[in-house]
């Protein structure tokens, strides 16, 4: 069942995605499993990292928005019992290709061949 709903989600592009990752992120939370298991992989290398070293970083609550203008999805973490890089951090992910147009408050994280991980850089 996942891997039909992540490839209805590559079908649809980065708006369809962003929603297809939030029903997971659900799921994940309803169940109350690993965000890891309940995803699976995807088609970017970035966003399985991302995921990945959330989830290693004991984070129990995640937000997963879409900003539809930009084409941009955030993610940060809510709630997790340590602080770390990970859970403190907020992460955009847009397609290949997108620019900030002010690059002072994000830095590039990670880019593979169909997206674009930035990190909110914190003062």
């Amino acid at each position: 069942m996942i891997f039909s709903k992540i490839a209805v989600a590559r079908k649809l592009g980065l708006r369809g995605a962003s929603t297809a990752l939030l029903l997971l992120f659900l799921q994940g939370c309803i169940a109350k499993k690993r965000i890891v298991d309940q995803i699976g992989l995807t088609e970017s290398l970035c966003v399985d990292g991302l995921v990945a070293n959330l989830d290693a970083s004991r984070c129990v609550t995640f937000y997963v928005g879409e900003k539809t203008d930009l084409g941009l999805v955030t993610v940060r973490c809510v709630y997790a019992k340590d602080k770390s890089l990970w859970t403190e951090s907020r992460f955009y992910i847009a397609r290949n290709g997108y620019t900030f147009r002010s690059m002072e408050a994000v830095r590039p994280m990670c880019q593979d061949g169909s997206s674009i991980v930035y990190v909110a850089v914190k003062d």
